[in-house]
């Protein structure tokens, strides 16, 4: 299997987990990070023996040696982020919350589906031994099938116990006007 070079954008706390959590991964290699917090991401970067050092997350996405990108910064900033880094053709792993709005999330799910690449939202509760029990002892939850008039997504349960859940985009006669970019 081929290596998979990551780009980490954010220096902060969950930063730090996902590279702590991407060291442990066989194929995956961190190659840049990038914070406007320079000083933090050098740290990371020496500590987690991460090659590049950029100033910020859009020129992370214009490095020819990443693959994926990891989104662990402040969650105003997931929805334009996920979608330059779909325009530049990385994949995208985005911390919990996905973004602020609904559209947001559309417009996130629509420029990757455009780009060919992958969205992963990262819930890390949902995978957790317990929580996978508890959905499979109990009833579907209220909160698991969303519908507000027809404006939102609904998020449904995927057929294996170990997926979450998919989001799914309102129709697009539903969807927000242009996307935001960086």
């Amino acid at each position: 299997m081929a290596t998979v070079r990551v780009g980490l954008i954010g220096a902060g706390f969950i930063a730090e987990l996902h590279a702590t959590a991407l060291t442990g991964v066989r194929n995956a290699e961190l190659v840049a990070i990038a914070s406007q917090h320079g000083e933090r991401a050098r740290e990371l970067a020496e500590r987690f023996d991460i090659p590049h050092v950029e100033p910020s997350g859009e020129t992370l996405l214009e490095r020819d040696d990443v693959d994926v990108v990891t989104l662990a910064v402040p969650n105003d900033l997931h929805a334009a982020l996920c979608i330059a880094a779909a325009g530049q053709g990385k994949h995208v792993i985005v911390e919990k919350p996905l973004c602020r709005t609904l559209d947001e999330a559309d417009a996130m799910i629509a420029a990757c589906r455009d780009a060919g690449v992958k969205l992963m939202y990262g819930e890390t509760l949902a995978l957790r031994s317990y929580m996978v029990s508890a959905r499979g002892a109990t009833t579907t939850p209220s909160w698991w099938s969303r519908s507000r008039a027809g404006r939102s997504g609904s998020m449904k349960p995927r057929g294996s116990s170990r997926a979450a859940c998919r989001i799914e985009p309102r129709s697009t006669a539903q969807k927000a006007s242009p996307t935001p970019t960086c």
